[in-house]
């Protein structure tokens, strides 16, 4: 996660539920391991795909995320925006 938001990652997508668990949930944990502040959202991808498709954020279960992704569910939204445009 550290490289990844080293490199200028907004968020990261994980496919696999556990993964998008540990991820989100120990972030404080493994940020305090390599010394940085992550603070990196990680999505698990249906949520992603659902925004893709519309689906509100609330739907998605997007709130109970430990690192909010609030950024992600906006940007798509504005995207949808100018495409529809």
């Amino acid at each position: 996660m550290k490289e990844a938001k080293d490199e200028g990652a907004e968020f990261m997508v994980t496919p696999c539920p556990l993964c998008h668990m540990s991820l989100d949930i120990y972030q404080e944990r493994a940020g305090r391991a390599v010394q940085a502040e992550l603070n990196l959202p990680i999505l698990h991808l249906p949520q992603l795909l659902g925004l893709a498709m519309g689906v509100p954020a609330k739907d998605l279960g997007l709130s109970r995320h430990m690192i909010p992704v609030d950024s992600i569910a906006k940007a798509v939204e504005r995207n949808d925006r100018k495409t529809s445009a």
